[in-house]
């Protein structure tokens, strides 16, 4: 598996749940207001909350990147932000934690060319505009 196809199946959907978990824990949305403030249909919301997409790779609240997801997610209840700002925000902050070998581990368990991946330093090379 590619690291395109990896970050777009595994690590963007996981990254969307914990944004949407924040939100509907935390902040107490509904489903309906988390699709309004994310721009997102009320039934993709309801995919991530009842665990049929971003399942994958777990990501604990305690995680750092959660925390930086948190901000994120603080700035959306408190600002009408666009699609656009949401989605490049997400973005960035999964750019910086594939920078810090975060979902490395990850994609060695999830891939078939396991010995391929031991020795991988793409992701470092690609994202370290995103370091900081």
């Amino acid at each position: 598996m590619n690291l395109l196809d990896f970050i777009s199946k595994y690590v963007y959907p996981s990254i969307k749940k914990c944004l949407i978990q924040i939100l509907h824990e935390d902040y107490k949305l509904s489903l309906k207001k988390i699709s309004e403030k994310l721009h997102m249909s009320r039934g993709l919301v309801s995919k991530y909350i009842n665990g049929v997409r971003g399942t994958t790779i777990k990501l604990n609240k305690d995680d750092q990147i959660c925390k930086d997801i948190s901000v994120l997610a603080k700035e959306a209840v408190n600002n009408d932000l666009d699609a656009f700002h949401i989605k490049q925000r997400l973005i960035r902050i999964m750019f910086k934690w594939l920078y810090m070998g975060f979902f490395c581990n990850k994609h060695i368990e999830i891939d078939r060319e396991k010995e391929f991946l031991r020795n991988c330093k793409l992701c470092m090379i690609l994202f370290k505009h995103y370091q900081s």
